[in-house]
């Protein structure tokens, strides 16, 4: 009998490479998924730098308010952030995390 594969390995995925997204935005990724697991909603993540030195300093990631918002783009031009219409709240691209289901 054939195996069937889980769908998230169907969809056309791509690789850091090809998104292009370095360390320091897969840090800020990372705070962005962190703070949202707190959240009520788990999808508004509300995370400026200030926020975000405070949880980097207890994990020992050094960045740079340049390099961080720097990050935030490079994550809103790949789609896995969304900018809302709050300055410094985000929501996670529900699409993005759709293989999770």
């Amino acid at each position: 009998m054939k195996q069937r594969l889980p769908a998230y390995l169907y969809q056309n995925k791509l690789s850091d490479e090809q998104r292009n997204l370095n360390n320091t935005a897969h840090n800020v990724f990372w705070l962005l998924t962190l703070i949202a697991s707190y959240t009520p909603d788990k999808n508004t993540v509300y995370l400026n730098f200030h926020r975000a030195t405070s949880i980097t300093q207890q994990e020992e990631i050094h960045i740079t308010p340049a390099r961080f918002y720097r990050a935030i783009d490079k994550l809103i031009d790949t789609n896995v952030i969304i900018p809302t219409e709050f300055k410094y709240q985000y929501r996670l691209n529900p699409v993005f995390f759709s293989y999770l289901k």
